[in-house]
């Protein structure tokens, strides 16, 4: 009994050496995925050490009221857009609309146009998935405009330019 009892400890201490050189192995590999991860998406914005593109990087919101359902209720929609260095989402919840997107970017000249590639969150029935284009975000004279098949202004045309609020 007392020879295997310092057989089981070294066996034990042999095995926990050879976790901890699989941990490190891990968070090697870890590392290097986080990494493969932003050099891989941050050219879906702009050119690393580019400030020409850092205009476009922000928070864009957009609220549509489209008037009174009844005595009590309020129809409106709140839309988002979230733009950093290798992320794009797009998300509205309000009236009927409960989605949020992650979407990839476009960039030509003054306009950014934003293809969808899958939801994150959403209840539904605001799918995009048969949508290729999200919509674009259009920069003219100091302002950005959205204009998308997906939101409608408070006359329920859609595909119009809604001036949007950006936040940095």
């Amino acid at each position: 009994m007392k020879k295997i009892i310092p057989i089981f400890i070294s066996l034990f201490l042999l095995s926990c050496d050879g976790h901890k050189k699989d941990i490190k192995t891990e968070n090697q590999i870890e590392k290097i995925g986080i990494s493969n991860k932003i050099i891989g998406t941050e050219n879906l914005v702009q050119p690393p050490n580019s400030t020409e593109n850092n205009h476009w990087l922000g928070t864009y919101k957009l609220n549509i009221d489209y008037g009174k359902l009844d005595n009590v209720s309020e129809m409106s929609i709140n839309y988002d857009i979230e733009i950093t260095n290798g992320k794009c989402t797009f998300s509205g919840m309000g009236y009927k609309t409960y989605f949020t997107d992650l979407c990839k970017i476009e960039k030509n000249g003054n306009q950014l146009t934003l293809k969808y590639i899958k939801a994150i969150d959403g209840d539904g029935f605001s799918d995009h998935s048969n949508l290729t284009n999200l919509g674009s975000i259009i920069h003219k004279e100091g302002k950005y405009y959205l204009k998308s098949p997906v939101v409608a202004d408070n006359k329920w045309n859609y595909d119009k330019e809604l001036l949007m609020i950006k936040n940095d």
